[in-house]
C-alpha cells in the first residue's frame, strides 16, 4: 500500500504550512518591522490610510486655528464629542470580522438615549435607573437583530437597513415634534461635560495600562506553551505605558 499523501492534499498542507510559518518563527523588533513593511509593499495597508489622514487633519486645522486647535480645552472637546461614535465602531468590529453589516449602530443608540432621557426627565426616575433601563433596551434591539440574522436567516443588510429606518420613527415618536429632550441630571451632565480629578484620571491610565500588559503577557504565555511565536514581547511591552 502506497504511503505518498496525495497531490492535492499536499499542496493544502504545504499551504497552510506557509500560512502558519510566522507564528513558529521567532520574532524580535526588527523582523516585525521587516514583516510589517513587506504587508504594506504589498498592498495591506492597514491603518496607514486612517493614521495619514488624521495626521493631515490635524496638520491642516492647526495651520487655519494654531492658537485654538491644539489647546487643551479643544482636546478635551473633540475627545468628548468622538467618544459616542468611538464606541459605535468598537461594537461594529465584532459584526465586520463576522463577515456582517449593521446599518442601526446609530439610530439604536439613538433611541436608548432617548428612553434614559424620558425616563430621567418625564418619568422623573434616577439617572442610574434611566441608565440600565437603556442599556437593556439596546440588548433586546441587539438581540432581535441577531436572531433575524442568525436564526430566520434574513441579511445583515436588509435586517439593519429596515430597522434605520424603524428605529428613526420610534425616536421621532418618544422626543417629539421639538427633537430635544433638555437633561439636568448633575451626573449625566458631568459625565458629558465635566472633567475627572486628575489622581483619578492618572490611576485609571496605569489601571488600563497594567490590564493591557497583563493580557498581553497572559497571550503571549500560551504562545510559548504551544510551540508558537507571535508578535515580540518587547512590542508589547513597549504598547502598554
Amino acid at each position: 500500500m502506497s504511503t505518498n499523501i496525495p497531490e492535492g492534499k499536499e499542496a493544502a498542507v504545504k499551504l497552510a504550512d506557509s500560512d502558519f510559518a510566522a507564528d513558529r518563527r521567532e520574532h524580535d523588533v526588527r523582523a516585525a518591522v521587516g514583516d510589517y513593511w513587506s504587508r504594506v509593499r504589498s498592498g495591506d495597508l492597514g491603518a496607514v490610510p486612517a493614521i495619514l489622514g488624521l495626521a493631515g487633519l490635524v496638520v491642516l486645522f492647526t495651520a487655519l486655528r494654531p492658537e485654538t486647535f491644539l489647546s487643551t480645552g479643544n482636546i478635551a472637546n473633540l475627545s468628548t464629542q468622538a467618544l459616542p461614535v468611538t464606541i459605535l465602531a468598537m461594537g461594529l468590529v465584532f459584526v465586520l470580522l463576522l463577515g456582517e453589516i449593521d446599518l442601526s449602530a446609530g439610530v439604536a443608540s439613538g433611541v436608548c438615549a432617548a428612553v434614559m432621557a424620558k425616563l430621567m426627565v418625564d418619568a422623573g426616575q434616577p439617572w442610574y435607573v434611566a441608565v440600565i433601563t437603556a442599556i437593556g433596551v439596546g440588548i433586546v434591539i441587539g438581540t432581535a437583530i441577531g436572531w433575524l440574522v442568525s436564526v430566520v436567516r434574513i441579511p445583515s443588510f436588509v435586517v439593519t437597513l429596515a430597522l434605520f429606518l424603524g428605529l428613526q420613527g420610534i425616536t421621532l415618536r418618544l422626543i417629539g415634534d421639538g427633537g430635544t429632550v433638555p437633561v439636568r441630571d448633575d451626573v449625566i451632565v458631568a459625565l458629558a461635560n465635566k472633567n475627572m480629578p486628575v489622581w483619578l484620571g492618572w490611576t485609571l491610565a496605569v489601571l488600563c495600562a497594567a490590564g493591557y500588559a497583563a493580557t498581553q503577557l497572559w497571550r503571549w504565555r500560551r504562545q510559548r506553551e504551544r510551540g508558537l511565536v507571535g508578535r515580540p514581547s518587547s512590542s508589547w511591552r513597549a504598547r502598554s505605558p
